[in-house]
């Protein structure tokens, strides 16, 4: 059942559970197709991305703990790839100077590598960990998400006629 065809049945938010709870799904449960013959067995893995754009500047410092800290909060395997994370974040930041106006910050969570981090087109690495991808994702989808707006924004690009 597609996002689309579950709004016309529901209400917007049982769509946007539906949604985070798919890609939950998905992110945690990669799809194996498993051949007779070993060489042909392939991994499915499953990717979505939240491509954050700066509307206004602020420091390195400010931006990557920010972050972590919204992840750090879903996240239960301690607080390494938390770390991590916020390593990689403020790696690109500093590299540039700080987080101006019109800065893209690309999360990449994916089901085989976790999440890997990229300032305005520029991979910053990877933390190898689903669980941390999966955290990432409720920052953005889960009840408490940080936006709002995003959400409101999904439902309409996801489900407009």
């Amino acid at each position: 059942m597609s996002l689309e065809d579950f709004l016309e049945e529901h209400d917007k938010k049982e769509a946007l559970t539906f949604l985070h709870d798919s890609i939950q799904q998905k992110l945690t449960s990669s799809t194996t197709t498993i051949s007779a013959e070993p060489s042909k067995t392939k991994q499915n893995p499953f990717k979505t991305s939240f491509l954050l754009q700066m509307a206004f500047s602020v420091g390195a410092e400010t931006m990557s703990s920010t972050i972590a800290e919204s992840v750090g909060q879903r996240y239960r395997d301690g607080p390494m790839e938390v770390t991590e994370l916020k390593d990689l974040i403020f790696a690109g930041v500093k590299a540039k100077g700080s987080a101006t106006k019109g800065t893209t910050f690309l999360f990449e969570c994916s089901s085989d590598n976790g999440l890997t981090v990229s300032v305005d087109g520029e991979v910053q690495g990877t933390v190898n960990s689903v669980e941390l991808a999966s955290a990432f994702v409720n920052v953005y989808l889960d009840e408490k998400g940080a936006s709002p707006s995003l959400k409101e924004n999904i439902l309409q690009c996801c489900c407009a006629p």
